[in-house]
């Protein structure tokens, strides 16, 4: 069947095959784009959020007082990836100016519940939270991992880990040596779940690096789309509707795709149990 002005559906669907192709070249540089001014955000004093407000989750690593080096925020990311994967624990980081009005204590208690750290059955999240204009670190602990993780050893990690690199600017050796020695006092607590899917090496700033699986399903469609009608030379009108029919069909399994997609986020859990708060 043809077109106006000559136009076959496969070549109609070529072409809309090529639009899509280069709208999903782009995303790379737009995600580059954003994460550079999320970046320059940082540098002139990190992402702006009201004083002992609970901010948006954004990863395992959510630096709001702009304390973290670029090349450290994305291994400290791996880090927390890594472990979540081996042993279904949940650590996450947080840096504020200020809490303002609050204590740390109740701050961190109210991000941890508004983000749902760990797992609803096990409550095994923990959660650093470094208020850099206060000069206070809190780790909050959940319920689930107080036997392994308790008062006294978060509030040791706190001092010995944490705080004596804090005081010498060092925030990156910090927070390192921090998770280290807290993923090294609750590892083998809880096994992760072997239905869970948690990429080791994902970085929340890697979204769009790679063409989305349904694009190159549209590809091959359309190749065999285009392969058939060859074969055929022109066959028959309702040959034609058929092609587009399958055509179809290829859009709506990137519309299935586009549904299963979702940014990091806890896993039900949320009762802060215990932990310790250290000045600096």
């Amino acid at each position: 069947m043809k077109l106006r002005k000559g136009f076959t559906i496969v070549e109609l669907l070529v072409v809309i095959a090529i639009i899509v192709v280069l709208v999903a070249l782009m995303i790379p540089a737009i995600q580059k784009a954003r994460n550079a001014a999320k970046k320059e955000q940082q540098n002139d004093g990190g992402i702006p959020i009201e004083a002992g407000e609970v901010p948006k989750l954004l990863g395992p690593v959510n630096d709001y007082a702009g304390v973290i080096s670029e090349g450290k925020e994305e291994e400290l990311t791996k880090m927390l990836l890594a472990q979540e994967n081996i042993t279904g624990n949940q650590i996450v980081i947080l840096t504020v100016k200020t809490v303002g009005g609050n204590t740390i204590e109740d701050y961190a208690v109210q991000v941890f519940e508004a983000w749902k750290l760990g797992d609803a059955k096990n409550d095994n999240g923990v959660l650093i939270v470094n208020a850099s204009e206060d000069r206070k670190i809190r780790i909050e602990v959940g319920y689930g991992l107080e036997g392994v993780l308790t008062d006294a050893l978060a509030s040791q990690i706190g001092r010995n880990e944490i705080g004596s690199r804090f005081k010498e600017g060092d925030f990156d050796g910090g927070f390192v040596a921090g998770v280290t020695a807290i993923d090294a006092a609750i590892r083998g607590e809880y096994k992760a779940d072997p239905n869970a899917n948690v990429n080791v090496n994902a970085n929340p700033n890697d979204e769009g690096r790679k063409l989305p699986w349904w694009v190159w399903m549209i590809i091959i469609i359309l190749i065999v789309l285009a392969a058939l009608a060859s074969s055929k030379g022109g066959g028959s009108s309702s040959g034609g509707r058929g092609g587009g029919s399958s055509g179809g069909g290829g859009w709506g399994g990137g519309g299935g795709g586009g549904g299963g997609g979702g940014g990091y986020g806890g896993g039900g859990g949320g009762s802060g149990g215990g932990g310790a708060t250290t000045s600096y």
